[in-house]
This record gives C-alpha cells, sequence and structure tokens, in this order.
C-alpha cells in the first residue's frame, strides 16, 4: 500500500474515533434530571382571561416589557412581562407581534393573569396585569 492511501485510512479512522467518542461524552455527561411539579403558592387561585386589544403603545424598560391598549378591559390598559433573562424569548416575541400588529393598525388577543399580586415589577396594581399570551391574527 502506499503512503498516500495509509494517509487516508489514519484519517478515517481518527475522525470515525472522535465522533465515537464525542457521541459517548455527550451521553455521559448529559443526565436526564427529575423534575417534580411545583404547588402554587399562596391561597389565590389564578384565573387567566383575554380579550380584543387595540395597541397604541408597546414599550420595553429595564424592569418590564409592555403594551397598552387603547381600548382598556375593567379599567385594565397595561400588560407586562417582568424583564427577565428567563423572559428574554418571550419578550421579543410580544415586542415583533406588538409592533407588527400596531404598525398595520390589527387588534390582537391579550391573554393575562386577573390578579395583581402576580404583577411584574414596575406594574401599578390599578391598571396593570402581567401578560401571559399574546395572539395576532390577520
Amino acid at each position: 500500500m502506499s503512503n498516500e492511501i495509509i494517509k487516508k485510512v489514519v484519517y478515517a479512522v481518527a475522525v470515525v474515533l472522535l465522533l465515537f467518542a464525542s457521541f459517548l461524552a455527550g451521553r455521559l455527561f448529559n443526565r436526564q434530571s427529575k423534575v417534580q411539579a411545583q404547588d402554587i403558592i399562596g391561597d389565590e387561585t389564578r384565573y387567566m382571561t383575554s380579550f380584543n386589544c387595540d395597541i397604541n403603545q408597546v414599550a420595553i424598560f429595564d424592569n418590564r416589557a409592555h403594551i397598552r391598549c387603547a381600548n382598556p378591559e375593567n379599567g385594565i390598559a397595561y400588560f407586562a412581562v417582568a424583564n427577565t433573562p428567563e423572559n428574554q424569548s418571550f419578550i421579543n416575541r410580544v415586542m415583533a407581534i406588538g409592533l407588527t400588529n400596531m404598525s398595520m393598525n390589527r387588534s390582537v388577543w391579550v391573554f393575562y393573569e386577573t390578579l395583581s399580586s402576580s404583577n411584574p415589577p414596575g406594574c401599578n396594581t390599578g391598571d396593570c396585569r402581567k401578560l401571559e399570551a399574546l395572539s395576532g391574527s390577520k
């Protein structure tokens, strides 16, 4: 056998061994964790509701992101999400849906927590609630 063929075979064997080693390392270090369900703390029953909102403001602050509806429901015009690392992807989607629908004069469905005790920081208990979901449609 020539030196060129031997080099190719050694290279192929090395690649296969590295792939196999990375597969084994992934299996060894990525163990499944058991997660227990958590009880809701407090004696309040959580309740989520929704309504059709005409957005007239989308804003982000250091402690929250919110949308404001031109047609408040029961005096609630602001719907906010706490600005935390865990909520970043949700905030990005809320901002995208909110800005898109506001610029196109389309209404959205706002799903929110009715209890003011679960409000994010900076969310006034009199006119703001925790935003759970936002749905835009044509």
